[in-house]
This record gives structure tokens, C-alpha cells and sequence, in this order.
């Protein structure tokens, strides 16, 4: 059963909303209150946060009502579990913004997080402004931010650009005009959904401006999406970056960038995947691997020993990988 809070009655006129903040939420409870109180203290006056519970079968529901009841800017929606791409499109579904914004319920922003990226929009006339952000990790160690490019107006090939460098695909470090979203949805059931999605709004968009300022903090959890390793998350890696890949590659891009963010993918899951032609995904993992001629640069030291053991003698790379226990089963 979907049902929507009584708490989201308190905001009675959605015309007046600038700026929706969609928050899905799941099994986040002991992040959940950090998350939610950097939200509270911006101090853009028309803007709303959805609060999505994805079925969380923990505290969050509640977390959320009692910030629903502390500020009327938070409207809070409780659903049946159907993941984070789920989550994001009901959020959007649900929103009245004429501009989008997405925070992960682990996460958290600066106090400058909304007005700073909506005066952006604004002053330059952009449907889709990029910021960058800081890692955290979970000893609260702030890794840091290096910057390859200056503020500024940008091209979709720029855009794109800043995707497969400092900015990266990520949903939540970027604010985007509602019409984007016009036929475009995250899709479900998939991880790593960020990357057949990000791009074509960079695309759709017809002002895109990047803004240096760090607007938000992603804390990396070691139980995070980033850190598993079965199977689905590995195939649904490769196939979420493969789209990304092929879409702006149709489009005319052609960037050194995409054999470097796809070298090391595709070589990470040859190492935990046996090949099988039957396969469609490991194929094509393989026939990446073996168009290769030469080692490729960008990977670390310990993946070019694995690479060039594979370009010399798969059967010997093989061995090693079942031999170390590196191989996953289904």
C-alpha cells in the first residue's frame, strides 16, 4: 500500500515551489537525522524536501514525520520497497518545482546547497547546473577535491566531460530544470542508475553551467553500492556505463576519457567473472579486454600486471583468478 503522509498537507499552494529536494530513503536510520538537518537549515524560502520511504522496515518513517512536523518544507511519502531508482522517480513524480534536486539519505549538504545552486540556474539561465563534492570516509577522513576546469558556461561535449571526470554521473551533485525530466526516468531494478540517465539530461539540455563551489558531502560507506561485488552489481556496472558509453558516442563524442573509465570496469569483472559465450554481458566485457593492444595507462600498477598476464596467456589468468578465490558464483 502507497500512501502519502497527512504531514504533506501543510504546504497548500505548489505553484509557489522553486526548487523540489528528493531524498530517497531506505535502511538509513543511523545517517538519516545528519542528512535531514543540513536540509533544515537552508535557507531558500520556496523549496520543498521530499522525503521518499522506500519501505524501510527501521526508524526512518518516524524520523521522517518528526521533520515533517519541526519544518512544513518537508513532505514526507511512504511507499512499498522498489529501490532507489524507484524512489527517485516517484520523487520526481511527486515534486512541484520547477527545478530538481537529489540528495542521498547517507549524505549531507552545505547551508548553501539550495540557494547557491537555484541563483545559479537563475543568473545564467541554465537547465542544468554541475557542483562539485567531497568524499568522506567513514573514519571521517575528507579526501581531497581536485578540479580540472574552470566555472563556467559548457557545450554537452564539455558536459560530458566533467561526467567522466571531477563532477562524475552521480544524480546528487547537480540541479536540473523540471522539463528535463519529460520522458526521462531512472531505470528500475537496476544498480549504478545514475549512468544511462545523467548524460541524456546533459544532452536534453540546452545551458548546462558548472559552479567550482563544494555544495555536498558523499560519505562512503563500506556497505555502500560502490563496494558490491556480486554479480547483478558487476553486470549492472558494465551494462549502466556501457549505455552511458554507446548513447554519447552516437552523438558525436570521442573522448580517451571513456576507454579509461571503461578499461578498468570491464578488467574488474573478467577477473571476478569466468567468461561464458552464452552470456551476452560477458562478451562483451571480453571482446573490450581483447581490442586492447597495449596495456592501458590509466589502470593502477597491480592492474597492469593482471591486464598483461590476460593479453599474454588468458588460460594463465584464468588459473590465477580461480586459484586466489577471486571468482564469484551466482
Amino acid at each position: 500500500m502507497i500512501c502519502e503522509s497527512s504531514s504533506c498537507t501543510v504546504k497548500t499552494n505548489n505553484s509557489s515551489v522553486d526548487l523540489s529536494v528528493i531524498v530517497p530513503i531506505y535502511k538509513v536510520e543511523k545517517y538519516l537525522s545528519r542528512c535531514l538537518n543540513s536540509l533544515l537549515i537552508q535557507d531558500l524560502e520556496h523549496v520543498e524536501f521530499i522525503l521518499v520511504d522506500d519501505g524501510s522496515p527501521d526508524c526512518c518513517g518516524e524520523i521522517c514525520e518528526h521533520y515533517a512536523k519541526l519544518d512544513s518544507r518537508f513532505r514526507v511519502f511512504h511507499k512499498e520497497n522498489g529501490g532507489l531508482s524507484s524512489a527517485r522517480n516517484y520523487g520526481i513524480d511527486h515534486s512541484s518545482g520547477e527545478y530538481i534536486m537529489f540528495v542521498d539519505s547517507d549524505d549531507w549538504v552545505s547551508s548553501d546547497f539550495c540557494r547557491t545552486a537555484y541563483s545559479a540556474a537563475l543568473e545564467h539561465k541554465s537547465d542544468l547546473v554541475m557542483f562539485d563534492y567531497q568524499v568522506v570516509s567513514s573514519d571521517n577522513e575528507i579526501k581531497p577535491n581536485y578540479h580540472d576546469r574552470k566555472e563556467g558556461k559548457c557545450s554537452w561535449q564539455e558536459g560530458i566531460d566533467l561526467l567522466l571526470g571531477q563532477v562524475g554521473v552521480y544524480a546528487w551533485n547537480k540541479l536540473y530544470k523540471r522539463a528535463l525530466f519529460e520522458g526521462i526516468r531512472y531505470p528500475e531494478g537496476r544498480l549504478f542508475e545514475d549512468s544511462p540517465t545523467t548524460w541524456k539530461l546533459i544532452c536534453k539540455a540546452e545551458n548546462v553551467y558548472y559552479i567550482e563551489n563544494t555544495l555536498y558531502f558523499y560519505y562512503m560507506r563500506s556497505d555502500s553500492i560502490l563496494h558490491q561485488t556480486s554479480i547483478k552489481a558487476l553486470k549492472d556496472r558494465f551494462e549502466m556505463k556501457k549505455q552511458f558509453f554507446d548513447g554519447v558516442t552516437e552523438l558525436g563524442y570521442s573522448s580517451d576519457k571513456i576507454t579509461y573509465v571503461l578499461s578498468p570496469i570491464a578488467l574488474g569483472y573478467a577477473v571476478k567473472v569466468k567468461r561464458n559465450s552464452a552470456d551476452s554481458v560477458s562478451e562483451q566485457v571480453y571482446n573490450i579486454l581483447n581490442s586492447y593492444n597495449r596495456v592501458p595507462e590509466n589502470l593502477s600498477w597491480k592492474q597492469k600486471i593482471i591486464m598483461f598476464i590476460y593479453m599474454k596467456n588468458t588460460n594463465l589468468f584464468d588459473f590465477l583468478c580461480d586459484l586466489t578465490g577471486r571468482r564469484l558464483t551466482a
